[in-house]
């Protein structure tokens, strides 16, 4: 099994009496740019809690970061000292001082769009996608959303494999990057696919935040996943597929293991 790493994304951030703020800074693409300005804040003696910085390519002139900040005992003086010697800075555009104006807590107020991979990326807390599952359950009973979880599924791989098909154009690269992207995304702990013959492919998640999420609820738990898995695979390589949920951790299993299998 793998070992968990964490990422706690600093989107916002909650730190019980400090006072936080974040500095957005629009830089030059260039070797150094950030180093500077976070040589400056090293300088001034302030603790940086989180940082996020935007996707840099080559064809890009400048790129933005957000680095959220500890201040808290720093006065207001230093605090713009060191704005304006990052301001003075060579590869440095622009910066600005944000304040969320709520103590103990503080988010990227610079960006208003995330993206990955240039499509937009809309995130879902914990407590929303538990509240979906279970309300769905409660609402139109076992059998009603489980079929209209795994539909919904089937659409949502169909347009994730177009989308990859359009960067990476060889179907089975697209399932090497679907095997990344499950994890990169909070998908799962881990995802391995494996292609079974010409009419079979076994997908296996570690982790997988579907049926943690319905723990509780006696397995095979997946639909939603299981959908996406079928439509995914049904995109990439044509014809009608169906998927079946063989392994799951909700039936005592290690794993979540579906058999995705050409009609």
């Amino acid at each position: 099994m793998s070992r968990i790493r964490p990422l706690n994304l600093p989107l916002s951030i909650y730190f019980p009496n400090k006072r936080l703020v974040s500095l957005a800074v629009e830089l030059k693409n260039v070797p150094g740019a950030l180093m500077e300005d976070l040589a400056v804040i090293h300088r001034f003696g302030i603790n940086i809690v989180g940082l996020l910085s935007n996707t840099a390519t080559a064809n890009s002139p400048t790129t933005s970061v957000v680095i959220h900040l500890d201040v808290s005992g720093v006065e207001e003086e230093k605090l713009q000292e060191m704005l304006e010697e990052i301001r003075r800075q060579e590869k440095t555009l622009s910066a600005h001082i944000l304040d969320a104006g709520i103590h103990s807590f503080t988010a990227d107020q610079y960006h208003n769009r995330i993206l990955s991979l240039n499509a937009r990326v809309v995130l879902m807390s914990e407590a929303s996608l538990k509240g979906l599952l279970h309300s769905l359950y409660t609402t139109f009973g076992d059998a009603a959303a489980a079929a209209f979880l795994y539909h919904m599924g089937m659409g949502g791989g169909h347009a994730i494999a177009r989308y990859e098909k359009q960067l990476f154009k060889d179907p089975r690269v697209c399932i090497r990057a679907i095997e990344h992207n499950a994890v990169a995304f909070g998908y799962a702990h881990r995802l391995t696919i494996r292609e079974v013959g010409a009419t079979m492919f076994e997908v296996i998640f570690e982790g997988l935040f579907e049926c943690e999420y319905l723990a509780g609820k006696k397995g095979p738990t997946s639909n939603w996943i299981r959908g996406m898995a079928a439509g995914f695979i049904e995109e990439l390589f044509g014809g009608k597929w169906s998927a079946t949920e063989v392994k799951c951790v909700n039936a005592g299993d290690g794993v979540c293991m579906f058999r995705v299998v050409r009609q």
